[in-house]
């Protein structure tokens, strides 16, 4: 016979001492459904089977192992340091209990520092032979009694893991005492399940989530919708709203606005709430929602809202959110952007809050409405954000995706990795870097970055035609055209099937890209206004360019007259075509329309490749509007190469030198390898750029450390037996104060544009080195 399996096993010795703890104790029995810090099961104390919110943890061991090791009257159970900071540092008692199945018995010990003892590796307690969990009721009433002291104890680390808006109504509640650190306890040990913790609460009501005015079931409805339960949020309030009083119809607003999901309930609670003045907006926004089309992304009513809310609606973060929203469907930037800083000025806490704003600023930034900080805004918003809600282990996922997005079409690869990436690599969670999602992002940061992480990356990615689309993208992975066209094909029947919007529109360009056309199948997201009228025109422009060039750029040209995305594929076209000429003016075209900066960053990047004498004054224009990291050192360095080539080399240098000062945090391992002599930098003091290359990191080192006599591979090598030959930057070799040779960088181990920013600066330093040297 096969040995059982251990799931089975383990299964088996959870049911047992499930039956145990209701026949024997007469309690409430809970496996843990997800995981927290080992705990296996809690065990509620019930008095005439009603909750009383003591609880026991349990740490649950089934099998005939875990007794082969008898000892004093009992058997030995080890566990690692690790485990006991976890079960030592839980907030409630934590018991391991050793299931027989064979004598369908279970035994029990408490984990504590005063039954616990250090053996050599580990830590072990031993279970007595005497403690069965069915003759436990004193020891474990006793152990659940101490956690309100537990509650008391830990209450601001309680407060510190729940949502600022939660933690607040706490705070406000300092008559409760007790009661008010029960609720803190329990809602933060069941952050990780929150809707199942709602649920739990329904069913119980225990006796520290009672009170005259409802309070606590309030609380929980805040709770639930930070975490995104918000049918479970809607029952909380419903609940709280039972109590009666002046909160009532309030409560029962939210309620109905919080269901919107489920319109038939939602009724029902407007229909009670009534015309209480105090639930009138939250239905008047609730009834917009019910009343609009299901999946039409066209502006809401919002008339009845503003009459509703009148002039407190200024003073209401969730009016400012709803107008906010509704602007964003009208494609209002400024409105929208508007209406989203008053809801963050109202509610500055709210992670919702600042998602909704950092979109908005994002979206602007790609409008001629841009304002000169929205990306930064933006980033800022969502670093805050996706913090907040990792210290209450909310869902940061959507969030984490747009930061990662903005960060990564702004160049700023190294920071996505490291909000994307668990650790070592980054400060991601478990959760969040096994998100298929966020693995593609990542992927596309760290390819970008040329990053040694990518294979990694790839390691933990699936097969799915997603993950191989992304490969696609970005080139790793080579399809022929026909191959191409299937991918994408049923890339596109799965959006429309799955409903991702994204994923069709991208679909039907790329495969415009191939010359097929699929233009229409965009027409049912513009007729419910997810895309603008008209947005099928691109598609069908461009994928004629594969069958007739010329008529292709016609059709672009005549779209290129109102709509930027268009104006920037014909320039990509132009390019393609190689009429160099042509796409330059359509730059000057475009830009003068659209006002977006990329238009002025391509036209200098055509006249660099056609070694126009304009690159010059076109690459300065450029800068002047350039936010992205990437293109700024790639035009800087360019222009400072032609100053280089022009011999106005202390230009070159000063150019060279402020690109490097934009890059805070490049690469700690970046180093350079060097034929023949080595590459010595003088003191830091002398020169700005030597004392960002030496707070950076970018060190100069030999490939064979016999190259670099008195100084240890990769290391500074210091001047002490030279004179200054200058107080400018000194790239030299010494031989007894002698100049022997000036080497520029000719291999950089990682390739980017700081590197080669770096590798020209050391070019120009070399050139005067060696003219000094002549000199001499």
């Amino acid at each position: 016979m096969s040995r059982r399996s251990t799931t089975l096993t383990d299964q088996e010795g959870v049911l047992l001492l499930g039956r145990t703890v209701i026949r024997d104790l007469g309690w409430l029995f809970r496996q843990q459904e997800v995981a927290d810090q080992g705990i296996d099961a809690q065990v509620e104390i019930a008095v005439d089977g009603h909750a009383t919110g003591r609880l026991v943890a349990l740490q649950i061991k089934t099998g005939p192992s875990y007794f082969k090791r008898p000892a004093n009257g009992g058997w030995t159970f080890y566990y690692s340091a690790r485990e006991r900071n976890l079960w030592n540092g839980h907030a409630l008692p934590v018991m391991v209990v050793l299931v027989d199945l064979a004598n369908e018995v279970a035994y029990w010990q408490r984990i504590s520092a005063r039954t616990e003892r250090r053996t050599e590796k580990r830590y072990a307690v031993t279970v007595p032979s005497s403690q069965t969990v069915s003759t436990a009721t004193d020891a474990w009433q006793l152990a659940a009694s101490g956690l309100e002291q537990i509650a008391h104890e830990r209450w601001e680390a309680h407060l510190d893991a729940l949502p600022p808006q939660v933690a607040s109504l706490l705070l406000a509640k300092p008559e409760a005492g007790t009661q008010r650190e029960l609720i803190a306890l329990h809602l933060a040990e069941g952050r990780l399940d929150a809707a199942g913790t709602a649920r739990r609460l329904f069913a119980e009501r225990p006796v520290w989530m009672q009170s005259d005015d409802g309070w606590p079931w309030a609380v929980l409805g805040a709770y639930g919708a930070c975490h995104e339960a918000m049918l479970e949020s809607s029952q909380a309030y419903e609940i709280a709203a039972e109590h009666g009083g002046a909160s009532a119809g309030p409560r029962l607003g939210v309620a109905a606005l919080h269901a919107v999901t489920d319109p038939e309930r939602a009724r029902t609670l407007i229909d009670r709430a009534g015309d209480d003045p105090g639930a009138r907006v939250s239905i008047a926004i609730a009834e917009a929602i019910l009343e609009h089309p299901a999946g039409d992304a066209r502006p809401m009513r919002i008339d009845r809202v503003i009459q509703v809310a009148g002039a407190a609606g200024d003073a209401d973060a969730t009016v400012q959110s709803f107008l906010a929203e509704q602007a964003v469907r009208a494609r209002d930037s400024l409105s929208a952007a508007r209406h989203a800083e008053r809801a963050l000025e109202l509610a500055p806490e709210h992670a919702d809050v600042m998602f909704r704003l950092a979109r908005i600023c994002l979206q602007r930034s790609a409008t001629p409405q841009a304002q000169p900080d929205d990306v930064t805004r933006a980033v800022t918003l969502l670093s805050d954000a996706v913090t907040q809600i990792r210290r209450w282990s909310g869902h940061a996922n959507d969030t984490l995706a747009l930061l990662a997005q903005a960060l990564v079409v702004n160049g700023r690869h190294d920071e996505a990795l490291r909000w994307l990436l668990p650790e070592p690599h980054g400060t991601a969670t478990a959760t969040e870097s096994r998100d298929p999602d966020l693995l593609r992002l990542a992927l596309m940061a760290a390819h970008a970055a040329k990053s040694d992480l990518t294979a990694w990356i790839l390691d933990q990615m699936g097969d799915t035609t997603a993950d191989l689309i992304v490969q696609v993208r970005l080139g790793i992975v080579d399809l022929p055209d026909d191959e191409l066209t299937s991918l994408w094909s049923a890339e596109l029947d799965r959006g429309e099937a799955e409903e991702d919007f994204e994923a069709v529109t991208h679909a039907v360009l790329r495969l415009a890209d191939l010359g097929v056309d699929h233009s229409t199948r965009l027409l049912p997201l513009t007729e419910r206004g997810i895309l603008p009228d008209g947005a099928e025109r691109l598609p069908s422009a461009i994928s004629r360019l594969r069958l007739d060039a010329n008529d292709g750029v016609a059709r672009l040209r005549v779209l290129a007259v109102t709509e930027a995305p268009a104006a920037h594929r014909l320039v990509l076209a132009l390019m393609e075509l190689e009429r160099i000429p042509e796409a330059v003016d359509a730059c000057d075209i475009a830009f003068e329309r659209f006002h977006e900066p990329a238009f002025p960053i391509q036209r200098a990047k055509l006249l660099i490749r056609a070694e126009d004498p304009r690159a010059s004054a076109a690459i300065q224009d450029a800068l002047r509007v350039a936010s992205n990291p990437d293109d700024y050192l790639m035009l800087a360095s360019q222009l400072a190469r032609i100053r280089f080539d022009a011999g106005v080399m202390a230009c070159a240098e000063s150019l060279l030198i402020d690109v490097l000062s934009r890059f805070d945090n490049p690469p700690g391992h970046a180093g350079f390898a060097v034929p023949g002599p080595v590459l010595l930098l003088g003191n830091p003091e002398d020169h700005p750029l030597i004392a960002f290359l030496q707070r950076q990191k970018f060190l100069p080192y030999a490939p064979d450390a016999k190259d670099f006599p008195g100084a240890r591979s990769g290391s500074w090598k210091p001047c002490s037996r030279s004179r200054s030959l200058t107080r400018t930057c000194s790239t030299l070799s010494l031989d007894a104060g002698r100049l022997v040779a000036a080497e520029s960088v000719r291999a950089p181990r990682l390739m980017g544009p700081e590197h080669a920013a770096v590798r020209s600066l050391l070019d120009c330093c070399a050139l005067r080195l060696q003219r000094m040297s002549a000199f001499r």
